[in-house]
């Protein structure tokens, strides 16, 4: 039984990582610099301000995704790519699911 705990734990633990930028560690919003964008290149996902400084750097040559470096078409913003909108919903579900958790304690 207390096994079934731990790795439950553990997969809530993985669980908001996913929920976290890769490169600035904030956890993602539907707001913001937090709202996550996709790269439909390779799948990767970071927030609108990391994005947007990833894109800044050499703008004048090819854009590589900051995670496996593999080449994205380049936008004018981090704006001009799609929203992960399954990373916002689990965002939101999550937070939600915190602020409960903490009114029953």
């Amino acid at each position: 039984f207390r096994l079934e705990i731990v790795k439950s734990d553990h997969k809530r633990r993985n669980m908001f990582e996913e929920l976290l930028c890769p490169t600035c560690g904030r956890q993602f919003a539907n707001s913001g610099d937090l709202v996550p964008r996709l790269l439909p290149e390779c799948g990767h996902t970071f927030c609108t301000k990391c994005l947007n400084e990833a894109l800044l750097k050499d703008a004048d040559q090819p854009f590589f995704c900051p995670e496996d470096n593999v080449e994205c078409s380049r936008k004018e913003t981090a704006e001009d790519f799609p929203r992960n909108f399954a990373l916002i919903r689990l965002a939101e579900r999550t937070i939600e699911r915190q602020r409960k958790e903490q009114e029953e304690q």
